[in-house]
C-alpha cells in the first residue's frame, strides 16, 4: 500500500485529473511526514473502493480538485486550518495543542472537504486514524462533523522488558519465551509492525527495561572493551540458571559458557539499528526510553575493567556515568531514561540516592552541556522520595525529574481504584508540582485475550488521582514475561504473531481510552465488527466484556499478599512455592486464609465463618462469578465452531470460552471453600457435604478449562513461579482436595452443552 501511495504521488497533476473523475475521493497529505501518510494509507485502505486516488501532497491544490468528496490532513499552523478553526471569544486564535486534532466539514456546492487538522503531525496522524476507524465501521464519509480532541493522559505507554541478549538481560530473561525473543529484538520489522500497532492504540510511550542495555546499545570511549558485538542467547534449559527471579543470577558463568550466536553484527551495525529504531517510533509519534533496574553490570564480564555490582566501587560509579553520556550522545531520539534503587543495591536511602545521581544524573548533565537544545526525562522508581529530591537537586533543569509509582502491584485487573497510592500518601510526599506516572502491570494473563471491558478501564483511567495536574501518565504491560513474538501457540503463525497483535483489542481499549475516556462502548463494536464480520459483534463484546470481569472479582476477593505476580496467577490458580502455599497450588485452605483487598466491600471466607457478615458475602462472589462464567458461554456468538476459517476468530472466541469455564470454576471452589470452612468451625456434616458437591463441580470447571487451554497452547516456564507448570497436572491438586474431604472424583463430562 505504500507504494501504492507513493506512485500516486508522483502523478502529475494534469494526469491525475485525467485518470479519475468526480466520483472519486481524494486524500491529501503531506508526503515528508510519515504519520500523516500513515494515517493516509489507513484511511485509503478503510474507504475500499470508494477511494480510487490520492492526490498531490500540495494542500493548495484541495479546492482544484476534480473530485467531490476530499480529505485533507493538514496542521493547525498552515493559513486555511487557520481560517477553519477560527477564533476565540477573546480574539485569540484556536489552539490544538500537541497530539490534538479538529475536524472540520467545509461544503460547497457540488464539493466537500474534509480537514483533519492536527496541533502536530501526531494529531493530525490520530485524527486520520480515527476517521479510518469511522469508516471501517461502515459508516460514511457525510457522517462526519466537526469535533475537537485532545488526549486525556499525555504518555500513554508501554512498559516492555525488553531481551537485548543473553549477556545483557532483561528481568525475567530465564525462560524460553525470553530467550526465543532475542532474535526478534533485532529485527526492524518486527519494530515495525510494534510501532505500527502502538500507533493504532494510540499509545505513544515505549519504556524498555534492560538489566544493562549499555554493551549492548553504545560504544563508551573510556571503556572501549566493553561493547557487545553479535547477539547472544543461551543454550542452556531454562531452569539451569537465573533461579534468584530478581535478576541477580540471570547471568552466570556458565550461562557465559553456553552461548549460541543468533545474529551475527557489529556494535556499530547495533547502534544504527537502534537510531533506525527510534527513528521510526519518531514516525508513529512514539517516544522511547529506557528503564534500568540497579545495580547491575551485565555485559562487562571479562572486560579487564574490574566493575561489579557495588555502589562502593569506584569504577563501577565512573563507568555508569560514562555509559549514560555516552547513550544520550549516541541516540538524540531517546527522550529519557529512568532509574531506581533497587537490586545490588546498599538499602541506605541517601547513599543509594547519592549514587543514582553521581551515575545518571552527572552522566545526563555531561550530555546535556554539551547540546543545549536538548530536553530529557528522569524517571525515578521506588527508594525515599525525599532523599531522591535532595540528591538530584543539582540535575540540569532541561531534565525533568519524576516519579513512578507501581499503579496496581502486578494485576491491573483486579480494582479500578486500587487503594496503595492513598494509603502511602504518594501524591503527598512527592508534592503536587512534582510530576508523575504510574507502572501499570498486567501479569494475570499470560495465555489468554482477557482483560477487554471497556468499563473496567474507563473507570480506572477516571480514578487515578490529579489527571489534571502533576500525572503523566502510564506505562502498561507484564513484568513475567515478554510482549514481543508469542511463542506458546500450538497452532502458531509464521512469524509468530506479535503479542500486541494478540492483544490488540485490550490495548486498544487502553489507549484509546486514555486518549478520549468519553468514548461509548459503541466505537468499540464498531471495531469488532469491522474485524470480525462473520460473528454477531454485539453477543462478542458482551461476552468478551463479561468474560474479562471474572479474573478482576477473582483478584479483588483472593488479593491479601496475592497481589504481585509470585503470589498468585490466577489462570494457574497457583503462586511460587512457599507463598501462600507450600505447593504453590492455592487450595481450600488457602482461600480461606487470603483476605480480600480492602476498600472493596467483601468479607473474606475466614472471617465470614467466624460471623462477620458486614458486606459482601463468600456466597455472592461465588454465585456471581458462577454466573459470569455462565453468561460467557451462553452469550458467545453461535458460529463458534471449528469450521469458522478466521483462525484469529477461532482463537478469540476459544480463550473467551476458556475463561469463561475459570470463571465456573473459582465460583465453586469459593463456595466449597467458605462451607469447608464452615465444616471446619462447626463440624456439621452438611457443610462437608456442601463442599464436596462444590468441589466436584470445581473439578469438572477445571478439567474443561484446562483442557481447553492445553489443546491451544503449550505448558510455560514461569521465571516468577521458579517451574514449568501444566494445567492438566493441576487437575491432580483439583481432585486431591475431593478424595481428603472423602469424595470421589467425578467421572468426566462427555457431553459439554457449550464445547460446540
Amino acid at each position: 500500500m505504500r507504494k501504492l501511495l507513493v506512485s500516486l504521488l508522483l502523478l502529475s497533476w494534469g494526469l491525475f485529473e485525467r485518470l479519475h473523475g468526480a466520483n472519486t475521493v481524494s486524500v491529501h497529505f503531506d508526503p515528508d511526514s510519515p504519520a500523516m501518510a500513515f494515517a493516509a494509507e489507513r484511511i485509503v485502505d478503510a474507504l475500499g473502493g470508494r477511494a480510487l486516488s490520492v492526490a498531490s501532497a500540495d494542500l493548495r491544490r484541495v479546492n482544484r480538485n476534480a473530485s467531490r468528496e476530499r480529505i485533507a490532513l493538514t496542521l493547525s499552523k498552515e493559513p486555511t486550518a487557520s481560517r477553519l478553526l477560527g477564533r476565540s471569544r477573546d480574539g485569540v486564535p484556536v489552539s490544538i495543542g500537541e497530539q490534538g486534532y479538529s475536524l472540520r466539514v467545509e461544503k460547497k456546492p457540488g464539493w466537500t472537504n474534509y480537514w483533519i487538522i492536527g496541533g502536530d503531525a501526531t494529531g493530525a496522524m490520530y485524527g486520520g486514524l480515527d476517521v479510518a476507524d469511522l469508516l471501517d465501521g461502515g459508516a460514511s464519509l457525510s457522517s462526519i462533523r466537526n469535533v475537537d480532541k485532545k488526549p486525556f493522559i499525555r504518555s500513554r505507554g508501554l512498559k516492555f522488558n525488553i531481551p537485548l541478549d543473553a549477556r545483557t538481560p532483561s528481568y525475567s530473561d530465564n525462560n524460553r519465551i525470553a530467550q526465543a525473543n532475542i532474535p526478534h529484538m533485532w529485527d526492524m520489522d518486527f519494530w515495525k509492525e510494534f510501532l505500527d500497532e502502538m500507533a493504532l492504540n494510540r499509545l505513544n510511550r515505549l519504556t524498555l527495561w534492560s538489566l544493562s542495555p549499555f554493551p549492548s546499545m553504545t560504544r563508551i570511549p573510556e571503556y572501549p572493551r566493553v561493547g557487545l558485538d553479535d547477539v547472544k542467547r543461551t543454550t542452556l534449559a531454562v531452569d539451569a540458571f537465573g533461579r534468584a527471579s530478581s535478576g541477580t543470577e540471570n547471568v552466570t558463568p556458565e550461562l557465559l559458557e553456553n552461548l549460541e550466536t543468533v545474529k551475527s553484527i557489529s556494535l556499530d551495525e547495533k547502534i544504527a539499528f537502534w537510531k533506525a529504531v527510534m527513528r521510526y517510533a519518531d514516525d508513529r509519534g512514539v517516544g522511547v526510553f529506557i528503564y534500568t533496574w540497579n545495580l547491575f553490570t551485565f555485559g562487562t564480564e571479562g572486560a579487564g575493567y574490574d566493575l561489579v555490582p557495588d555502589i562502593r566501587n569506584e569504577a563501577t560509579r565512573d563507568y555508569l556515568r560514562r555509559a549514560t553520556r555516552a547513550l544520550l550522545e549516541t541516540y538524540p531520539l531517546l527522550k529519557g531514561m529512568g532509574v531506581t534503587a533497587g537490586e545490588n543495591m546498599s538499602h541506605d536511602d541517601i547513599a543509594d540516592e547519592t549514587f543514582l545521581f553521581e551515575t545518571y544524573g552527572r552522566g545526563i548533565n555531561d550530555a546535556l552541556e554539551t547540546d543545549p537544545q536538548r530536553s530529557f526525562q528522569l524517571s525515578h522508581r521506588l527508594g525515599d522520595i525525599s532523599a531522591a529530591k535532595r540528591a538530584f537537586r543539582g540535575l540540569n533543569p532541561r531534565c525533568s525529574l519524576s516519579f513512578t509509582y507501581k499503579y496496581s502491584k502486578a494485576h491491573v485487573y483486579t480494582s479500578v481504584d486500587p487503594y496503595w497510592i492513598h494509603d502511602h500518601k504518594f501524591i503527598e510526599e512527592i508534592g503536587e508540582r512534582t510530576p508523575y506516572y504510574i507502572t501499570i502491570r498486567d501479569d494475570s494473563y499470560n495465555y489468554l485475550r482477557g482483560g477487554s471491558d471497556p468499563e473496567f478501564v474507563r473507570q480506572y483511567l477516571y480514578n487515578i488521582p490529579n489527571t489534571d495536574s502533576n500525572f503523566q501518565g502510564f506505562q502498561l504491560g507484564p513484568d513475567a514475561t515478554v510482549w514481543g513474538r508469542e511463542h506458546v501457540s500450538r497452532d502458531p503463525d509464521n512469524p509468530r504473531q506479535l503479542m500486541l497483535k494478540k492483544r490488540w483489542y485490550s490495548l486498544r481499549i487502553w489507549g484509546h481510552l486514555s486518549y478520549d475516556p468519553n468514548l461509548p462502548d459503541m466505537r468499540f463494536r464498531r471495531l469488532l465488527a469491522a474485524r470480525f464480520p462473520d460473528v454477531d459483534s454485539e453477543r462478542l463484546f458482551e461476552a468478551w466484556a463479561v468474560a474479562s470481569r471474572i479474573v478482576p472479582l477473582v483478584n479483588r476477593f483472593h488479593n491479601y499478599k496475592a497481589y504481585l505476580d509470585y503470589q498468585w496467577n490466577p489462570e494457574l490458580c497457583h503462586s511460587r512455592p512457599g507463598y501462600n502455599s507450600d505447593s504453590g497450588f492455592h487450595d481450600m485452605e488457602t482461600f480461606i486464609r487470603v483476605k480480600p483487598q480492602r476498600g472493596e466491600g467483601f468479607v473474606g471466607i475466614g472471617d465470614f465463618a467466624n460471623g462477620n457478615a458486614d458486606g459482601i458475602s463468600p456466597y455472592q462472589v461465588g454465585n456471581e462469578l458462577r454466573r459470569l462464567g455462565e453468561r460467557t458461554l451462553a452469550t458467545l456468538p453461535q458460529a463458534a465452531g471449528e469450521e469458522l476459517t478466521d483462525k484469529e476468530l477461532r482463537q478469540t472466541l476459544s480463550d473467551i470460552r476458556t475463561l469463561g469455564y475459570l470463571g465456573i470454576y473459582y465460583g465453586h471452589k469459593v463456595t466449597a471453600s467458605t462451607d469447608y470452612a464452615f465444616f471446619k468451625k462447626t463440624g456439621e456434616e452438611s457443610h462437608r457435604r456442601a463442599a464436596l458437591a462444590s468441589l466436584r463441580k470445581a473439578s469438572n470447571a477445571w478439567w474443561r478449562y484446562s483442557h481447553r487451554l492445553t489443546a491451544r497452547y503449550k505448558p510455560m516456564y514461569y521465571s516468577r513461579l521458579r517451574k514449568q507448570i501444566d494445567l492438566l497436572h493441576i487437575q491432580d491438586y483439583v481432585d486431591k482436595e475431593i478424595v481428603e474431604l472423602g469424595g470421589q472424583v467425578p467421572e468426566r463430562p462427555l457431553n459439554d452443552p457449550y464445547s460446540q
